[in-house]
């Protein structure tokens, strides 16, 4: 850029700290043919620099080395204690290079000798005066974001209802959240540079196999069984995983107190071990009795009694279809569902299951229709827990169907797995609740109240058909019907089995 005015330089508020007269007006001089519109504020002494640098806001200082009442140098080192941004060029009339190492290391931007207050001399150091605040006022910038994005995930760190920790590949401790300290017991200066196995037995005691694990799968969860000192036994779930930085890969520890989800499924258990025992077993009996009552084999019954058990036997029937959805949800929650595939006739299966469900259906004064499309078909499967998701599918088909309709039950051979359809002229199911529809005790209906099932039947379904490999859903038209499908596998070993 040619000597003179630069017209690319905005307003510049200066500060001139120097005794001698002439200096000022050659300072004065070089810095207006740099900027015409730059203002200058001059001090002949050091008394009031510091005060005047730090609340002045300027743009550049111009520093003497030498002042009467003060040495510029010592000025320089207050300043940078309290403002490493603020640009200051020093300047002396007899330095030397050792005198310019001791300005730069105390802060200075620039140095230069008083011969070089020339326009072009004092331009120079302007720019680079400017490019060095603008370089300062950016890495300041970053820094503070930086910071206040580093406080801002350790608030959501340390507020967190996990333990969150770092360590490293021989499983020392870098990190910690506050967590830490309620679930475990120890603050976080006691857990940093401690080893993970030393304050929490069971997890990376042998941090090597571990990190090489971690490295290979990406991550593991499990469970340990950890005693509190002075406290009782937690049940942790702990989660690692790898942490990949610039310079190094760290090992990632998230622990979870499921204590309460323990006695929570203790509390299930017993729960269902009554359900099994104290409901089921005399509710069966008195629908076993009712039965032989409505069946005449205590003797004759009058009409009105006739009815009151029928209401009874209906009673029943429904109380033991819940009993059984709920220990057939409590089996599949705990993974004891069993299941026993084999080759099955998809076509013997359908009338199996029709045969099973028209006395229902007829009741409603509805039709089941079966087919089978492209010639006999097998499938790989379970039939007694294929019976129960058709079962429930065709149910409720029939629930929300009209009186005179007809609900369709249809298999296709599908890219190596059987499709089942099961197709009902009901009022549809409304977008949102398309999410509901296989959620326990999940309700779509609400203009058919007093047709409203236990809400288990179409998510036992849905796990019923997952454990086989198999897919589940449906496709619906508001007020023109349903049609819930179902795939599992053709054969052992085909598409979808699992």
């Amino acid at each position: 850029m040619p000597a003179g005015k630069d017209h690319e330089t905005a307003f510049l508020n200066l500060l001139i700290v120097d005794d001698d007269e002439a200096d000022r007006i050659a300072l004065r001089r070089a810095v207006g043919k740099f900027s015409e519109s730059a203002k200058i504020t001059e001090l002949v002494s050091g008394k009031d620099a510091i005060a005047t640098i730090l609340g002045g806001d300027f743009d550049c200082v111009f520093l003497d080395y030498k002042l009467p009442d003060a040495d510029g140098l010592e000025i320089l080192r207050d300043v940078r204690e309290h403002d490493d941004v603020t640009p200051v060029v020093a300047f002396t009339g007899r330095g030397n290079e050792l005198v310019a190492v001791d300005w730069m290391k105390a802060g200075a931007t620039d140095y230069m000798s008083k011969a070089m207050l020339t326009p072009d001399g004092v331009g120079m150091a302007l720019r680079y005066a400017m490019k060095v605040r603008d370089a300062r006022l950016a890495a300041h910038k970053s820094e503070t974001a930086l910071a206040r994005n580093e406080s801002f995930l350790r608030a959501i760190l340390d507020n967190m209802q996990d333990a969150i920790g770092v360590a490293d590949s021989d499983g020392i401790i870098r990190s910690v959240n506050r967590r830490c300290e309620t679930l475990m017991g120890y603050r976080e200066d006691e857990c940093l540079g401690k080893r993970v196995a030393d304050l929490c037995p069971g997890v990376l005691d042998e941090p090597a196999v571990a990190f090489a694990e971690l490295q290979e799968t990406g991550g593991k969860s499990f469970e340990i069984e950890v005693q509190k000192e002075g406290g009782r036994p937690m049940q942790l779930e702990v989660s690692l995983f790898p942490i990949e930085t610039i310079s190094e890969t760290l090992i990632g520890l998230n622990l979870r107190d499921v204590s309460a989800r323990q006695e929570l499924a203790a509390l299930q258990d017993t729960f269902v071990s009554i359900v099994s025992h104290e409901l089921r077993t005399p509710v069966t009996s008195i629908y076993g009795s009712i039965k032989l009552l409505l069946a005449g084999l205590s003797g004759n019954i009058d009409g009105e009694a006739t009815n009151l058990l029928e209401i009874c036997r209906r009673n029943c029937q429904r109380l033991i279809l819940l009993l059984n959805d709920i220990l057939d949800m409590q089996k599949i929650q705990a993974g004891k569902m069993e299941i026993a595939p084999m080759s099955v006739d998809v076509g013997e299966f359908l009338r199996e299951c029709v045969d099973g469900n028209d006395g229902i259906a007829s009741g409603e004064g509805i039709e089941l229709v079966a087919s089978v499309a492209g010639g006999p078909l097998t499938m790989f499967a379970d039939p007694v827990r294929m019976q129960q998701v058709v079962a429930n599918l065709v149910s409720n088909a029939i629930k929300f169907s009209p009186s005179g309709s007809t609900v369709t039950l249809r298999a296709t051979a599908n890219s190596g797995s059987i499709r089942f359809e099961i197709a009902d002229n009901g009022p549809g199911i409304l977008p949102e609740h398309a999410d509901v529809v296989f959620e326990r005790f999940g309700q779509v209906h609400e203009h058919t109240a007093d047709k409203k099932g236990t809400g288990l039947g179409l998510p036992i379904s849905k796990a019923l058909v997952e454990a086989h490999g198999g897919a589940i859903g449906f496709e619906t038209i508001d007020s023109a019907g349903t049609v819930f499908w179902f795939t599992v596998p053709e054969r052992k070993g085909g598409a979808g089995d699992n």
